[in-house]
């Protein structure tokens, strides 16, 4: 299991935990609901499988603990197959239905960033597991790698010496006639004699990249 990503899963657990401890406590108070979104299958499982472990971890170590002001805590977990669209019902779902106090996740900014509108105006809290600027941002947008990393790549790259050579949108090439037509070209730019490692290769070599070392 990825320790980054158990830790990411537990920093949000921990923050909502605390939270909560700020609650009143009352006598025989039903469990307190939690929603979860995790990429558990897809292609993004690999950060979705160690957080849904780590979230059904640490949920069982505080519910062991006495729970959150004497409050058990109940998990409604939820895999969206690395899915905006998904990720979108299932929010709705835990929202509309389990009524739950928040929502962790999603596992990607995508995901997270389809969300971030629904949670807020149902005003249930949102604690994601990803990382993209805008999911932070007042400006709400469904594109945690395209535009939005764009945009931060261009801010910071003057800072690092870096000119951009060019601005194209990235498109799979349709219905390709061999192994090597329309290929494109990848630089990889390195500080050092390291070189991407077989798998990195192999994965852009199959969008029809052509691959030049620096």
């Amino acid at each position: 299991m990825s320790m980054r990503f158990v830790s990411i899963a537990g920093v949000c657990l921990a923050v909502l935990t605390l939270a909560l401890s700020g609650c009143e406590k009352k006598t025989e108070s039903p469990p307190v609901k939690i929603g979860a979104i995790f990429a558990v299958t897809g292609p993004a499982s690999f950060p979705g499988v160690p957080e849904a472990k780590t979230a059904e971890m640490l949920v069982e170590r505080i519910n062991q603990s006495g729970g959150v002001n004497g409050r058990q805590l109940l998990l409604v977990m939820k895999d969206s197959g690395s899915k905006p669209d998904n990720a979108i019902s299932l929010a709705q779902q835990l929202i509309d239905e389990e009524k739950v106090l928040a929502i962790i996740g999603s596992s990607t900014s995508g995901e997270t960033l389809a969300i971030k509108n629904i949670c807020q105006e149902a005003k249930t809290i949102l604690i994601s597991c990803a990382a993209a600027e805008d999911i932070v941002n007042p400006i709400a947008s469904n594109d945690g790698y395209g535009m939005a990393g764009k945009a931060q790549l261009e801010k910071l790259a003057p800072e690092s010496g870096i000119t951009q050579a060019g601005d194209r949108p990235h498109r799979r090439p349709h219905q390709a006639q061999g192994r090597h037509r329309n290929r494109r070209h990848l630089q990889l730019l390195a500080s050092g004699p390291q070189r991407p490692d077989d798998r990195c290769l192999r994965n852009v070599d199959r969008q029809g990249w052509e691959v030049c070392h620096s």
